[in-house]
């Protein structure tokens, strides 16, 4: 959006984000605590920002802030709300049952699979004609194939053509569950199968868990 000329804004409910935009973009931090105190004020709060901001559009992500949005709509019923979820299972039946009772505060809500998309409307989170897919995706126009940067980066990380790349995206976090990612890759390493003895995994991210990845005992190559 900001690359398209548009003024983005983002509202960070708790915490200081680790890992902040490249681009120009104003974050607002809101400080909420967990409990209904500090919720009302964290309410008006953003409220506040909003009517200052004068937004076209509100876009919420995951289930937090998508319930958080859809009170805000509630004080600011004008500005359409965009909920987007995650995954397929943002948790148990109370958390569906929050997403269905207040439905009606979201313009539109989205998902990032049909296979996610399926199990909202089979859940009863949201009706089928207020959901819609929106995939992740890789720009293929911009992250297309090319022996140069091919050959570059193995030189770089001194490979051989031969050796398998494995590459990890993403955040260091909990909710990516690194530690099955290399428990598998040690698996393979322990398992001295003969198409499995020569690769190297790389991961691209950084976060909280960072150096406790880097520390897990394997021989790691971390890019960024």
């Amino acid at each position: 959006m900001f690359i398209r000329g548009h003024d983005v804004n983002i509202i960070c409910l708790t915490g200081i984000s680790e890992v902040k935009p490249t681009q120009n973009i104003n974050i607002h931090y809101v400080n909420m605590d967990k409990n209904f105190r500090s919720f009302f004020r964290a309410l008006f709060q953003v409220k506040k920002i909003i009517v200052a901001l004068k937004p076209d559009i509100i876009h919420s992500h995951m289930f937090h802030a998508n319930i958080f949005s859809r009170f805000i709509r509630m004080l600011i019923p004008a500005v359409p709300l965009i909920c987007t979820a995650h995954n397929k299972n943002e948790g148990g039946n109370a958390r569906m049952f929050c997403y269905r009772l207040s439905d009606f505060l979201a313009s539109i809500t989205t998902n990032v699979s049909k296979e996610a998309v399926q199990e909202f409307i089979a859940r009863k989170a949201t009706p089928k004609n207020k959901i819609v897919e929106i995939p992740n995706f890789i720009n293929t126009n911009k992250f297309d194939f090319d022996i140069n940067v091919r050959k570059k980066t193995r030189d770089a990380f001194n490979l051989k053509d031969s050796t398998a790349v494995l590459l990890a995206v993403g955040r260091l976090v909990e909710a990516k569950d690194y530690p099955n990612l290399l428990n598998a890759i040690n698996h393979l390493i322990l398992s001295k199968t003969s198409n499995c003895n020569d690769f190297i995994l790389l991961i691209a991210g950084d976060g909280a868990l960072r150096n406790k990845i880097i520390g897990f005992g394997l021989s790691i190559e971390s890019c960024g």
